[in-house]
């Protein structure tokens, strides 16, 4: 139950006790053998959203398994809350595309040379963060210890230098830059290319396909 229903939920009290509780809903019940007066039950919903009811033992005793947790999901709301913020005539990441790409100069601005030079050099960036990474392994010790027994591997991981993660946020400002470039190119904003991003997660979501490979999934 989500918050929002929980707060509209039924409320009820018990007339003699004086107990209060909050209505769940109205189920079904599934039994192979009667019930008796304080069993525990499972109570689960359908993938219709009905509601049903069955004896704990029952439902432990092998007949269900038990699936996967669901990676995590964008919800409606969050992708609610991503179009309110792009709409905005002076968000964050639209007014950085604005200040930052006042600096552009490459070659084929506009044109498909243009667009072509902007994902090159932006490949090229993402590599110059991957590399940081690297040699944070390699010289600052974020890596620092490996055991090996039989077919184990066990790595010890630590946290990153200052002067490192300064570096790996200026990459990251790099990548920034080539993104809001390519926005330009294909004459978008920023917010909008984020925007669609949200609304691709959300729906992959709703569809159980957010692993997995394919852009089109």
């Amino acid at each position: 139950m989500t918050a929002n229903q929980s707060e509209n939920a039924k409320r009820v009290r018990h007339k003699r006790r004086g107990t209060e509780y909050t209505v769940i809903g109205t189920g079904r019940i599934q039994i192979g053998k009667p019930l008796n007066d304080m069993d525990h039950v499972v109570i689960y919903w359908g993938d219709f959203g009905d509601l049903w009811v069955r004896g704990e033992d029952e439902f432990l005793d092998g007949r269900f398994e038990e699936l996967p947790k669901p990676i995590n999901r964008i919800s409606l709301e969050d992708v609610e809350m991503m179009r309110a913020l792009a709409n905005e005539p002076r968000n964050a990441l639209d007014a950085y595309q604005q200040v930052a790409t006042h600096s552009a100069i490459y070659p084929g601005q506009g044109t498909p040379l243009g667009l072509v030079y902007v994902a090159l050099k932006m490949n090229g960036e993402a590599g110059e963060l991957a590399e940081h990474v690297g040699k944070a392994m390699r010289d600052d010790g974020l890596v620092s210890t490996i055991f090996r027994s039989g077919n184990d591997t066990e790595v010890t991981f630590n946290g990153l230098s200052p002067k490192r993660r300064a570096l790996l946020i200026k990459e990251i400002g790099d990548v920034l830059w080539y993104l809001s470039a390519a926005c330009n190119e294909l004459g978008i904003s920023l917010s909008h290319a984020a925007e669609t991003n949200i609304g691709k997660l959300y729906d992959r979501g709703q569809r159980n396909a957010l692993s997995g490979s394919g852009d089109e999934r």
